[in-house]
């Protein structure tokens, strides 16, 4: 077996191959082709956290992720969410492969969005909008930049000094103009795509504040008791969502709604697999407003997990080890 580092992962997976495998891998969810239970989750003095086990049938491999939230690791330097996976032959029971998972958790939730922004925004964009500028925001800039050439992007943090570092940082990298702002109101009012990042209990987009044709990728609640949407916006948009068991059982974007009697989950449009797979069609107008929420599903880490471990092994990459 092998293991790979953050670093190893960087080398061997491109952000475009993790939103080719990703998509795939919705497409294969929707079609049945994918052994996936809903994740066993724990918490413990508020870290949240998540087993994930998936199995791609024809790819005969299963991963199984443990990934941990800790909203409370900002105020001492750490990430906020950290993983580790492991990648096993379904034949054999035979360990494949260890591999550091916090960079392969924010490249395929970056890699979703991308696909849900490549399906429902608008064709032509001149700015994203980041709400939350932590490190898996960072991802969810690049990915969606393989997919809408926009001109610009605004981020706005409750830590402001946040958002300054993340608007100098990725600036840089990405040869982009990126200004940090004052407000969450002012990312909706002047972005076309807006990314919610956060790890609020409460809403930080309203309904109020975003413009008709708009697109939002709403990555961070994952809890019955969190979200970032407030309920006009989720009364008004078309809705789609990484797995309805899955957001019904986890995202208070939904529950909350939902249990006020102002939502039915029969209003969900669709899952993103049933518009990756051609069975339902994305963006149909361009004043709709759509928004892509999600809580991860085991699907996209089996997904990126396999490609990764076989690009290492070609590369001859990693740390080889017998246990």
């Amino acid at each position: 077996m092998i293991i790979l580092s953050a670093e190893h992962i960087s080398q061997a997976l491109s952000m475009k191959e993790a939103i080719q495998a990703v998509e795939d891998g919705f497409t294969k969810l929707s079609l049945n082709k994918v052994l996936m239970p809903q994740r066993t989750t724990l918490t413990f003095n508020n870290v949240w956290h998540g087993i994930m086990p998936c199995i791609l049938l024809n790819e005969e491999k299963l991963s199984i992720k443990l990934v941990s939230v800790a909203p409370d690791n900002k105020l001492k330097g750490l990430p906020t969410t950290s993983a580790q996976l492991a990648l096993i032959d379904a034949h054999t029971g035979q360990l494949l492969a260890l591999m550091e998972a916090t960079l392969l958790t924010a490249m395929r939730t970056g890699a979703a969005s991308a696909i849900a922004t490549k399906y429902l925004a608008l064709k032509n964009i001149e700015s994203l909008g980041i709400i939350g500028a932590g490190f898996q925001a960072r991802f969810q800039l690049k990915a969606i930049r393989e997919v809408r050439a926009f001109k610009r992007a605004l981020v706005f943090d409750v830590v402001k000094r946040a958002a300054e570092k993340f608007a100098n940082e990725m600036s840089k990298k990405l040869g982009l103009d990126i200004m940090a702002v004052d407000s969450a109101k002012q990312v909706a009012s002047k972005s076309e795509v807006i990314v919610t990042a956060t790890t609020s209990k409460t809403p930080v987009l309203l309904g109020e504040w975003v413009n008709e044709g708009v697109h939002v990728n709403a990555i961070g609640a994952h809890t019955p008791d969190a979200r970032e949407l407030d309920d006009d916006l989720i009364m008004k948009s078309k809705l789609v969502v990484d797995q309805r068991e899955a957001c019904l059982r986890e995202a208070g974007d939904l529950i909350i709604p939902i249990s006020k009697g102002l939502f039915s989950q029969d209003k969900i449009y669709a899952e993103l697999g049933e518009i990756t797979s051609g069975s339902k069609p994305g963006r149909t107008t361009d004043d709709e407003i759509t928004v892509f929420k999600s809580v991860g599903l085991a699907v996209q880490d089996a997904a990126v997990a396999k490609v990764a471990y076989e690009k290492a092994v070609k590369m001859g990459i990693g740390y080889e080890v017998k246990l």
